[in-house]
């Protein structure tokens, strides 16, 4: 960073103008990979049988990496669905104009990793 810096204090932001399709493909494109997401996610879910929350993470990552340290029968394919899904969330957000709805948008990838993953970094 500080040789960037002292290569070219001042530089030129880089931005890109895109029209209003653009914005809308890259929203119903988004919109289309969350519902592919949180489907696999939720296929997952079924799969594993974590329907109750004492051993939801317990039941994930055995699935994930298997029942005796191998790779479980599907590995962790329909696992990351939940990483699809927040994929297609984030490519919403460009197309969003209000600042509310923009926030909306922006949380809701962050609780579908925090609550389908098990990532509790964020505490």
């Amino acid at each position: 960073m500080a040789g960037l810096f002292l290569a070219n204090p001042n530089p030129q932001p880089i931005g890109r103008d895109y029209s209003t399709g653009e914005l809308k493909f890259a929203a119903y494109t988004g919109v289309a990979l969350a519902i592919l997401g949180l489907t696999l996610t939720g296929f997952a879910i079924y799969i594993t049988g974590a329907f109750s929350g004492g051993r939801f993470f317990h039941d994930l990552d055995t699935f994930r990496r298997g029942s005796e340290g191998g790779p479980g029968p599907t590995g962790g394919f329909f696992y990351r669905g939940a990483d699809i899904a927040v994929f297609g969330m984030a490519l919403i957000l460009p197309s969003c104009t209000k600042q509310g709805a923009f926030f909306r948008h922006l949380a809701r990838p962050a609780v579908c990793v925090i609550f389908s993953q098990g990532e509790q970094g964020w505490i």
